[in-house]
């Protein structure tokens, strides 16, 4: 992937002013938004996971690794890690080390979202996927009805939604 270096721009709702901004060394321009949890931002770019402070733009986790294989779309984040889908599967990683603690099997899926169930469900192509996180074990699987992929998923409370991409 094409990469370069970018700045973070943090902006007031209330008046526009700018709050803080940051470079990202190393950015992957093909990467999503970063992910908000409490007072943290996480990023999860190819072969990096970085967490910055969300209120004055410092960082404090910036962890490359051999095993941090190819990183893919947004990462789910809870009080103890991250949850990212990677070559080989959905890796959790400490949140403040960025140690992989585990990895759920799982290939090509994409956006994990966390259920407050003890779950993630993660999607591929034209399925819904739902994984324990204790067990690492998968729950489920959904073939949705139709012949495009998903592209965007979302979840409140105990329903996902997923939304495909029709050809008109």
């Amino acid at each position: 992937p094409w990469q370069v270096n970018s700045i973070m721009y943090a902006i007031s709702s209330q008046n526009g002013t700018e709050v803080f901004n940051t470079e990202l060394v190393g950015y992957s321009i093909y990467r999503n938004s970063p992910t908000v949890f409490n007072d943290s931002l996480f990023i999860n770019q190819t072969r990096y996971i970085e967490g910055v402070n969300a209120l004055n733009g410092s960082r404090y986790l910036f962890k490359q690794s051999d095993d941090l294989s190819d990183g893919a779309w947004e990462l789910a984040v809870d009080n103890d890690f991250t949850y990212s889908c990677h070559d080989d599967g959905i890796q959790l990683r400490d949140k403040t080390t960025g140690e992989r603690i585990a990895t759920i099997t799982d290939t090509d899926v994409q956006s994990p979202l966390l259920d407050g169930y003890g779950n993630i469900i993660v999607y591929q192509t034209t399925q819904l996927r739902s994984h324990d996180i204790e067990t690492q074990t998968r729950n489920w699987v959904l073939d949705l009805a139709s012949s495009t992929p998903i592209q965007k998923v979302a979840i409140r409370r105990n329903t996902v939604i997923a939304i495909t991409q029709e050809v008109m």
